[in-house]
């Protein structure tokens, strides 16, 4: 059962960390993923993950990467903050639900 969840797991994380991605081409005006910076094409969840226990640091960390990225846009702040309060948000709904079959 914990193989299969694992993997149920980690199919959740790499679906919602496309969504994600595929958000981001858009605010950055890109046709996908292939046309984002490198340093947001090279964004893990795992490390979003691991940089903070809590969400406030996680969300922090997130934005931080954002805002440096090349071709950041401010005036599409909002979108952002949205997009990750959002995604960290189902972050913690999954590791929510690993602890409840663990």
């Amino acid at each position: 059962m914990t193989g299969k969840y694992d993997m149920r797991m980690l199919t959740r994380l790499g679906k919602l960390e496309e969504e994600f991605r595929t958000f981001l081409a858009d605010v950055w005006g890109v046709g996908d993923e292939d046309g984002l910076p490198d340093s947001l094409q090279e964004l893990d969840f795992n490390d979003i993950m691991a940089s903070g226990e809590t969400p406030e640091l996680r969300s922090n960390y997130l934005v931080e990467q954002l805002v440096k990225a090349e071709g950041y846009d401010a005036s599409k702040k909002d979108r952002v903050d949205e997009a990750v309060q959002r995604t960290i948000q189902a972050i913690q709904k999954l590791e929510e639900d690993f602890v409840k079959i663990s």
